[in-house]
């Protein structure tokens, strides 16, 4: 048997397989035997059939012939891997089946996917040092005002909805209906029949703001200026471009809505009270600090995160790397399945969520496409990197991350353990790991003295371009670490596809 492999694009081997004519006859023949040891034959013993008989009882010399050369291909395909080292990720694509001339060798050509080759660049030279982060005293006092604002007291009022107040309300939606009939003050009197009822919600309380987010249709909220508690009213409007519901999208709708009362904010001071009640101290000097080192906290995470994400992606535009397309597609797979699995847990079906955005699950496979392949692209840069750098994971390193893990759940501790220390789990806690202890070594390469070696390339983005928006944001509290985030590594790919949380563990 003739073997030659020959490399192609997209991490994949040519393997042409020629087979000696004498070695396929002999396996067709041996075929034949097997199948008449296996036959029951009436009037004659295993094996002793004539072959005429056998054949036709098989359904012609065809069909031995045909077996006799798939075991052959199948055979032969293996030994062709072990004699040209070649390592399969993914079974091999025959591209045409061969065709069998009595008294010529057999031709096999088959496209084999390998795992990719990747080409390091010189990551040892990258300098990046890391940037310090500090909340100013504007950001501390911007969101002391926001725990102002999330302890605000709504107390009833008898007067007209205004701007900012709380409206509650009995809502009652329905689409594909038109108005046929207006009162003097524009609002709909009389609507054609039928319709689809989309909204049904009664005692909802919301904010009213005719410029803030859109709730139920836009125009909503500015129907809503000036009623009073006790009051209804009905009018139309349009349903938007991007409704959850596509079949609806831009059509009609006639709410009926019965206003139960109307309340408005009344911000409490702050002072030593609104410091103790909130849990920030005893005086609002110590409610100040103890936000500023949330804030500060929250950065620091942040601008690390950012750091990293920069580091990473360095690295990444230095190396050379061709994905196989299986790959890819295994990845779009995993990352789908963990969505179906997050949708589940919400009792939301697929179909349900296509629809709502409007999307085919080819298309969303399409969105899929390029965040999977930077992925592996990361995932395997950095894995080659472990290899160079001899970074490795002990088994007691991954107990103990199950352990910290799970004594975050208290009395269910003992489920969360049990439920990550199965093989899959351990897998995926070992594969963060990995990563956590891989961008630490190239942190401490990249943030060794810059006279050490040369700078980043150009394109590279910077610590302090990525951490920017870190020191400038403050749009919400720091939120706190969940134990999956405390595993601190991204999902990896391939065999060890983009995993769930940790804590999916706990159902």
């Amino acid at each position: 048997m003739k073997v030659t492999a020959e490399k192609i694009p997209e991490s994949r081997v040519l393997l042409r397989i020629e087979i000696p004519p004498e070695q396929v006859s002999d396996a067709i023949e041996k075929t034949y035997r097997d199948l008449s040891r296996r036959l029951r034959i009436p009037g004659f013993r295993p094996g002793k059939a004539p072959r005429a008989l056998v054949e036709r009882y098989v359904g012609g010399d065809e069909t031995v012939q045909q077996e006799g050369i798939d075991r052959l291909i199948d055979e032969s395909y293996r030994r062709a891997l072990r004699d040209t080292d070649t390592h399969p990720i993914a079974e091999p694509d025959l591209s045409e089946r061969p065709e069998f001339h009595p008294g010529e060798p057999l031709v096999i050509q088959a496209t084999v996917a390998v795992a990719p080759t990747v080409e390091l660049g010189d990551y040892q030279t990258i300098r990046m040092p890391a940037v310090q982060v500090e909340p100013t005293w504007e950001q501390v006092n911007l969101l002391v005002d926001e725990i102002r604002e999330s302890n605000a007291e709504w107390t009833p009022v008898q007067r007209g909805i205004q701007k900012g107040d709380h409206a509650v309300i009995d809502v009652l939606g329905v689409a594909g209906t038109v108005p046929t009939l207006f009162g003097p003050t524009g609002e709909a009197l009389l609507q054609t029949e039928g319709g689809k009822e989309v909204y049904n919600v009664k005692e909802h309380e919301q904010e009213v703001n005719p410029e803030g987010p859109v709730e139920f249709a836009p125009g909503f909220d500015e129907e809503l200026i000036g009623l009073i508690g006790g009051s209804e009213k009905r009018f139309g409007l349009t349903l938007p471009a991007d409704f959850r519901e596509a079949d609806l999208a831009n059509k009609s709708i006639v709410f009926t809505v019965k206003v139960q009362g109307v309340k408005e904010k009344h911000l409490p001071a702050i002072d030593d009270e609104f410091a103790k009640r909130v849990g920030g101290g005893d005086t609002v000097e110590q409610l100040r600090e103890a936000v500023r080192q949330q804030l500060q906290d929250r950065m620091q995470r942040e601008a690390r995160m950012a750091y990293e994400d920069a580091l990473v992606e360095a690295v990444v535009n230095r190396s050379q790397i061709e994905i196989p397309e299986v790959m890819i597609e295994r990845q779009i797979d995993s990352e789908i399945d963990d969505l179906k699995s997050d949708l589940q847990r919400e009792k939301i079906g697929w179909q349900e969520y296509l629809a709502s955005r409007s999307r085919s699950e080819e298309a969303l496979r399409a969105d899929y496409r390029e965040p999977a392949i930077r992925t592996l692209r990361s995932y395997l840069v950095l894995r080659e990197i472990a290899r160079r750098e001899g970074i490795e994971v002990r088994p007691e390193e991954v107990q103990e991350q199950i352990d910290q893990t799970a004594a975050q759940f208290g009395r269910a501790s003992s489920i969360i353990r049990e439920r990550l220390s199965t093989r899959e789990q351990r897998e995926r806690i070992e594969s963060r790991i990995f990563y956590r202890k891989t961008v630490q070594r190239l942190a401490e390469i990249a943030q060794q003295e810059a006279s050490e070696g040369a700078s980043a390339a150009p394109e590279t983005p910077t610590a302090e371009a990525a951490a920017s928006e870190t020191t400038t944001s403050t749009e919400k509290p720091a939120e706190e670490v969940t134990p999956a985030q405390a595993a601190g590594a991204p999902e990896t790919a391939g065999s060890l596809a983009p995993t769930t949380e940790e804590t999916n563990a706990n159902g």
